[in-house]
C-alpha cells in the first residue's frame, strides 16, 4: 500500500470534491480517499500492483477535473490536456462570444 498526494484542478464546490472523491473510491485498488476542497489536494492509499498514479490522473481527467502528483514534471497537466481534448478554447475571442452569446439569450 501507497499514500500518493495529488493537485486537483477545476473544484469550485463541495459537489465538485465529493464527484472527485466518488470517482476515485470507485476504482479498483483504492482504499483510502481524501479530497480537500480549500487546498485544491487529494490523498490516495493505493495497492501499486492494482493500480498507478496515471490510472488516477486519467478517471479524474474523465469527470472533467484535472490531477497530477506535485512536482512532477509534465509537458501539460491533465486538466489542460482534458480541456484540449474536448475542444476548450479560452482565448479571448471565444470568450468574448461566449459573453456577447451569453447577453443575447439574457
Amino acid at each position: 500500500m501507497k499514500t500518493l498526494e495529488f493537485d486537483v484542478t477545476g473544484m469550485s464546490c463541495s459537489a465538485c470534491s465529493a464527484r472527485v472523491e466518488k470517482v476515485v473510491c470507485a476504482l479498483e485498488g483504492t482504499s483510502d480517499v481524501a479530497v480537500n476542497l480549500l487546498t485544491n489536494s487529494m490523498k490516495v492509499t493505493i495497492d501499486e500492483e492494482k493500480l498507478s498514479a496515471d490510472d488516477i490522473e486519467r478517471a479524474v481527467a474523465d469527470a472533467g477535473y484535472g490531477a497530477s502528483i506535485p512536482g512532477a514534471t509534465a509537458t501539460q497537466s491533465s486538466g489542460a490536456a482534458h480541456a484540449q481534448a474536448t475542444g476548450g478554447d479560452d482565448t479571448v475571442e471565444a470568450k468574448k462570444k461566449r459573453l456577447i452569446l451569453s447577453f443575447i439569450f439574457l
